[in-house]
């Protein structure tokens, strides 16, 4: 039996799942199955609110960068935007604490979240443009959270923020040590999580549709052409992408 990738505990009324996938918590598929896992538990059990988090250095580097690669990336990216989806769609408040880290994937990943509480290290990036693709879910979620031109300058740069521009943003509801997590989720959970439930089904727009959309784009459009092949190769061999067009 393989070890698990994630720790499942029950903290003042809470569900605290916590990414282990050293050194960088990388959200590979059997991660990602887990992940989804825990959420259906979550959903089904006697808690009130969810609060992800990851072990070591950082909170997740991002998408296993070889599942990306044809003959993985068919069952990779759907798994991926459902995995978003569940979260995006929890009928429980769910808060991200950010430490080091939160890339590609990892930072779509905190974004799925309610909310983020950011280390002082938190790094914030999405460089899946520089490997000749773009991260779906980000694509679907920051216009609504930043505005369009701020989240087009995320996704088509690849530059990373720290917690303090963030915060600025609007992304980082909060920043500090991993205890000021639970003091917000202290917050959430004294109330009723019928209530709660509630609240989130009037205040969250759907984003089903948008995100099949993304997903269609991102495998039939996009993986169809040479470029990605060609950034993710080159990644994968530590080596400066060829780009046909530079």
């Amino acid at each position: 039996m393989e070890d698990s990738l994630l720790n499942y505990v029950i903290q003042s009324g809470c569900a605290v799942l916590e990414l282990d996938h050293p050194p960088v918590n990388v959200l590979s598929m059997s991660l990602l199955e887990e992940l989804r896992g825990a959420l259906a538990r979550a959903a089904d059990g006697d808690v009130r609110a969810v609060l992800l988090r990851g072990t070591g250095r950082n909170f997740s580097a991002g998408a296993d960068v070889a599942e990306h690669l044809p003959g993985k990336v068919e069952r990779m990216m759907p798994l991926f935007c459902q995995t978003m989806l569940d979260l995006a769609s929890l009928e429980l408040p769910t808060v991200c604490y950010v430490h080091g880290w939160a890339m590609g994937g990892g930072f779509e990943l905190a974004l799925a979240c309610d909310f983020i509480v950011a280390a002082d290290d938190a790094r914030f990036s999405l460089p899946e443009i520089s490997l000749g693709v773009f991260p779906p879910f980000a694509a679907v979620r920051l216009p609504a959270l930043v505005g369009h031109a701020r989240a087009l300058e995320l996704l088509l740069t690849g530059d990373m923020i720290g917690a303090k521009r963030a915060m600025e943003l609007g992304l980082v509801a909060r920043t500090g040590p991993p205890e000021e997590a639970m003091k917000f989720v202290e917050l959430l959970v004294r109330h009723p999580r019928s209530a709660l439930a509630a609240c989130k089904r009037a205040a969250n727009a759907p984003v089903a549709e948008r995100l099949a959309e993304a997903q269609q784009i991102y495998l039939q459009d996009l993986m169809s052409r040479p470029e990605p092949i060609e950034g993710l190769g080159a990644f994968l061999e530590k080596r400066p992408p060829r780009w046909r067009n530079a």
